[in-house]
């Protein structure tokens, strides 16, 4: 499966906001976008969420370290 094809998934469970949905896959590296496909695409979109939510908050960190921290 392609990163394009899980990215679809992951916008078809309408847990993230629009502007995540466009802005996210350009954040992300390569190894990035290989490591959140190990998750589901519903563990996806709640770790994603978590991590804007984390950044909303004050956060300085980016969303792929965010990421590379929960994902281990």
């Amino acid at each position: 499966m392609t990163f394009e094809e899980y990215w679809r998934k992951v916008e078809k469970t309408n847990t993230l906001p629009n502007t995540a949905i466009h802005q996210i896959p350009m954040a992300l590296s390569e190894e990035g976008k290989r490591n959140l496909m190990r998750c589901t695409p519903e563990e996806a979109a709640l770790l994603l969420q978590d991590a804007i939510n984390q950044i909303n908050s004050g956060s300085v960190e980016s969303i792929e370290s965010i990421l590379g921290r929960k994902l281990g």
